[in-house]
C-alpha cells in the first residue's frame, strides 16, 4: 500500500469486522516509515515508525481480548527524537497481560518485563526495568546534562484507593546532572490500606513523605479545591468530580538538603531541610484544613532567607493564611521581620503585610481586600498603611475595579501629614477618564525600602 503517509506493507487476515468482541485476526504489517503521527493528527510530537508489527488473537477490547502482539521497531520520531531498535511482545489473555521488551537506542537502553492486570478500574502492576542508560537531553526531555541508569523492582497488586497494595523499590541508581554524578543506594514507595484507611510511605535521600487517612489519592486533591472554593470562588475553577466521598487525610514529609536538589533547580545554592505537614477532613467544615511548611534558610541566586515559614488553617468560617521570615538578604538590603496574612471568607481575601527595622520597629505596612462578585474583581485598601514609619489616612469608601468592561477607580485617596495621592475616576463607570494627583509625596516613602544604603531616587513629587 502506498500513500500520503508512505508505504505500508499488510499480509494475513480478519473476520468478523462487525463484532469487534469477537474480531478473529492474524496480521503482519510492515513499513519502512509510515507517517504515523499525522494519520492520528499528533504530528507535533509523533513523526514517522519503521519496523514489522505481528497481531493474532480476538477481539479489540484489551480488558477482554486474547491476542499475541509483536513489535520489531526500527525507528520511532517521538518528541523530536529518532529512537532506533525496540523489540516489544505481548501475550493478552482475557485482562492478563504479560509483556517484555528492550529498547538498544545510543540514548535509552532498557529491558523490561511486566505482568499487568487490567480488568478491573484500576490496574495491578508486577515486575522489574533494567534502565542501563537514559539521556533526557538528547530524548529533548530536559534542557540541561542529566543521565541516569536504574533497576526497577515493581509489585504493585492494587492500584484501588482504601485497597492499596504497593511495595516499589528504585535501586542501583546512578544520576548525572551538568558535570556532577551521584549514586542513589534505593527510592521505594510503600503503601497499604487496613479497615478503609491507607498508609503511604515514600523514602528518597533526598525527600521523604508519610501519609495516611481514609482517602483517595485521586479525588483528594478536587476535595481540597472545592473546600477553598467555600471560602473564596477559584476564577474558572469547576468541580471535575461529583459526590466525592468523605477524605480525611493527615501527611508530613521533609525535603532533605541534598546537592542533587540544588543541582535540579537552577539558581538555588543551598538550604537546610525543608519540612511540612498538614491535615485535612472534608466533613469538618470550620476546621477541616491546616499545612504548615518551616524553611530554616534558603539561598537562591544573591537572595538569602531565614526562618521562612507558611502557615494555612480554617477556622471560625475563614480560611487563614500567614507567610514570613525573620530576615531576607538581597542585593545588600536586609528585610526583617516581615509577614504577609489575611483570611479567605465570602469570597473576599484580606491581606496584612508588615516589616520591621533591625530595631524591630514597625517600618512599612499596610491592608487590604480582594473580593470578586460575577466577573468583578474589587480592591480596596484598609485603615492601615505605613510608609517609611509615617502614617497614612485611607479614605473609608476607596476600592478599583476591574472587570472586562474596564477599570472604576473610586476614591482611592491616601493622605499623610504632608502628602496626598488621590486616584479617583471621574465618573462611576468603566473606563471612564481616571484623575491622578501626587501632592508632596517624598519619594525616599518607597524608596528606602528598595536601597537601605544610598538614595537613588530622591525628591518630592507633586503631579
Amino acid at each position: 500500500l502506498g500513500g500520503s503517509y508512505g508505504p505500508l506493507a499488510v499480509k494475513g487476515y480478519m473476520k468478523n469486522l462487525k463484532d469487534t468482541a469477537h474480531v478473529n485476526y492474524d496480521l503482519v504489517v510492515s513499513t519502512p516509515g509510515f507517517e504515523i503521527g499525522k494519520l492520528i493528527k499528533q504530528d507535533t510530537v509523533l513523526g514517522k515508525i519503521a519496523g514489522t508489527f505481528k497481531a493474532k488473537g480476538t477481539g479489540f477490547n484489551y480488558k477482554t481480548m486474547t491476542a499475541d502482539i509483536a513489535a520489531s521497531i526500527k525507528e520511532l520520531q517521538f518528541n523530536k527524537y529518532n529512537y532506533q531498535n525496540a523489540e516489544i511482545t505481548a501475550k493478552l489473555n482475557d485482562g492478563m497481560i504479560n509483556t517484555k521488551g528492550s529498547v538498544n537506542d545510543s540514548s535509552l537502553q532498557l529491558q523490561y518485563d511486566l505482568a499487568i492486570n487490567v480488568r478491573n478500574d484500576h490496574p495491578s502492576v508486577n515486575g522489574t526495568v533494567h534502565i542501563d542508560t537514559a539521556q533526557l537531553k538528547k530524548l529533548n526531555f530536559y534542557k540541561d546534562t542529566l543521565n541516569f541508569s536504574l533497576d526497577a523492582n515493581i509489585a504493585a497488586n492494587d492500584l484501588k484507593s482504601r485497597q492499596l497494595d504497593i511495595n516499589t523499590v528504585l535501586d542501583s541508581i546512578k544520576l548525572q546532572l551538568g558535570q556532577h554524578f551521584y549514586s542513589i543506594d534505593s527510592v521505594s514507595l510503600i503503601a497499604t490500606s487496613a479497615n478503609g484507611a491507607d498508609s503511604i510511605d515514600f523514602y528518597a535521600p533526598f525527600a521523604s513523605l508519610q501519609a495516611a487517612g481514609a482517602f483517595d489519592y485521586d479525588k483528594v486533591g478536587t476535595s481540597i479545591l472545592n473546600y477553598v472554593n467555600h471560602y473564596y470562588k477559584i476564577p474558572g475553577y469547576t468541580d471535575s468530580l461529583k459526590n466525592i466521598p468523605d477524605q480525611q487525610l493527615s501527611f508530613n514529609g521533609v525535603i532533605k538538603n541534598s546537592p542533587i536538589i540544588t543541582d535540579l533547580v537552577p539558581g538555588l545554592t543551598t538550604y537546610e531541610d525543608i519540612s511540612f505537614k498538614g491535615n485535612y477532613v472534608s466533613a469538618n467544615a470550620d476546621s477541616g484544613l491546616s499545612f504548615n511548611v518551616k524553611m530554616p534558610r534558603i539561598v537562591y541566586t544573591t537572595n538569602t532567607i531565614s526562618n521562612a515559614g507558611i502557615n494555612i488553617a480554617s477556622a471560625n468560617e475563614k480560611l487563614n493564611y500567614e507567610i514570613g521570615f525573620d530576615t531576607l538578604r538581597t542585593n545588600g538590603n536586609i528585610l526583617y521581620t516581615t509577614s504577609v496574612k489575611g483570611a479567605a471568607a465570602n469570597d473576599s481575601i484580606s491581606l496584612t503585610a508588615r516589616t520591621e527595622d533591625n530595631a524591630r520597629k514597625d517600618w512599612f505596612a499596610l491592608s487590604g481586600t480582594a473580593a470578586i462578585t460575577g466577573d468583578t474583581y474589587y480592591f480596596r485598601m484598609q485603615d492601615t498603611l505605613l510608609l517609611n514609619y509615617e502614617q497614612w489616612n485611607v479614605n473609608k469608601d476607596n476600592y478599583i475595579s476591574y472587570s472586562p468592561k474596564g477599570i472604576i477607580a473610586n476614591n482611592f485617596i491616601l493622605t499623610s501629614d504632608t502628602a496626598t495621592i488621590s486616584i479617583k475616576s471621574q465618573q462611576p463607570v468603566a473606563n471612564s477618564p481616571i484623575d491622578i494627583n501626587i501632592d508632596n509625596f517624598n519619594l525616599k516613602s518607597i524608596t528606602s525600602l528598595i536601597n537601605q544604603d544610598t538614595v537613588f531616587i530622591g525628591g518630592i513629587m507633586d503631579v
